[in-house]
């Protein structure tokens, strides 16, 4: 979801206290281990954040309470308020497995996770509205320049810093929520899409970062918001909207196992 807005969301969620299991559906871990991880063990990451899915397997690596969360709730950090620093010093490592054998989407995998923080760590959330500047994401007025991969363009990230400075990045499938996150860690702002784009798209954008344009040898190039216009077809406005907002109003260590 990813702070994405929808007026009605709004409606009843104010104030409203839930727990992980409330918002849990009946689905569930089969099995899951839960281990406190080494020190200076390093995260592994993917297009998944800590997160790996191997068939009916998945694995979460050195992952701190707040990474549980966002990866349960489909979250960002700035809509998570600050909690107990153990909630973020302490990482864990996650070995779990669905029933059966067939493959599971993290969309599946959310609530399965919001289980395991309620059955594991008794974790308890107050989910409200807060409205914050953020840059709204839209469907630029010429219509988006997103085109759907083929499936030769299945890429993985390519991500590259030219020695001048410029930026360019790219996805052969990317979902909207990934053109989301590498946007949002190139600006000063949260981003809320607007766009309404489901699916996967082929997503390529080069730009130079605002500390280089005011330098006197700036080298060539766009900002990131003329970039996402003109290279895009989509455009960031600044505003203030309401978001979902968490806040941890309980959770333990858990017992390892």
């Amino acid at each position: 979801m990813y702070a994405r807005f929808t007026k009605n969301r709004a409606i009843g969620l104010v104030g409203l206290l839930v727990t992980a299991a409330l918002w849990a559906q009946s689905i569930s871990f089969e099995v899951a281990s839960i281990r406190l991880s080494k020190p200076g063990q390093e995260a592994i990451r993917n297009s998944l954040g800590r997160v790996q899915l191997s068939g009916s397997n998945i694995t979460g690596s050195a992952m701190a309470v707040r990474d549980l969360i966002f990866q349960a709730y489909g979250i960002r950090p700035f809509q998570l308020a600050e909690a107990e620093n153990w909630t973020t010093s302490d990482r864990w490592n996650i070995l779990a497995k669905v029933a059966g054998d067939g493959l599971v989407t993290k969309e599946q995998v959310r609530p399965m996770f919001q289980a395991l923080l309620a059955d594991r760590f008794q974790l308890k959330l107050k989910r409200q509205m807060k409205e914050m500047p953020v840059y709204a994401l839209r469907i630029a007025d010429g219509g988006t320049k997103l085109r759907r991969p083929t499936e030769s363009e299945a890429l993985p990230p390519r991500r590259v810093a030219r020695q001048d400075g410029v930026q360019q990045f790219g996805l052969g499938k990317a979902t909207m929520e990934q053109v989301v996150t590498f946007l949002s860690l190139n600006v000063d702002r949260p981003i809320v899409d607007l766009t309404g784009l489901e699916g996967d798209f082929v997503y390529a954008i080069e730009f130079v970062p605002d500390r280089l344009l005011l330098a006197s040898n700036a080298p060539a190039g766009v900002s990131i918001f003329k970039a996402t216009e003109s290279q895009l077809g989509l455009k960031l406005e600044g505003v203030r909207l309401p978001v979902e907002y968490f806040t941890i109003e309980h959770v333990e260590r858990p017992s390892e196992n």
